[in-house]
């Protein structure tokens, strides 16, 4: 018989052996977040200062979107 572990969960190809029952617990009900309702454009929001300036407003709960030659970006 071939026997694996994986994560910590030993299965094997013995069709004798029966595996232990999985584990439920129930999760914890967390309310939904209120969208922010103030948004920022970052022009250049890939470069050094405007990634910072993007993280920033992130930190303060604004919506951000990021315009730069790579691309548009969205954060929320």
């Amino acid at each position: 018989a071939l026997a694996v572990s994986i994560n910590g969960r030993a299965f094997s190809t013995d069709s004798t052996k029966i595996d232990e029952p999985f584990k439920v617990e129930e999760a914890e009900t967390v309310p939904p977040s209120t969208p922010p309702t103030e948004k920022l454009l970052v022009l250049g929001g890939n470069g050094f200062v405007g990634s910072h300036v993007c993280r920033e407003a992130l930190n303060h709960g604004l919506s951000v979107a990021s315009l730069s030659r790579y691309g548009v970006f969205s954060y929320f």
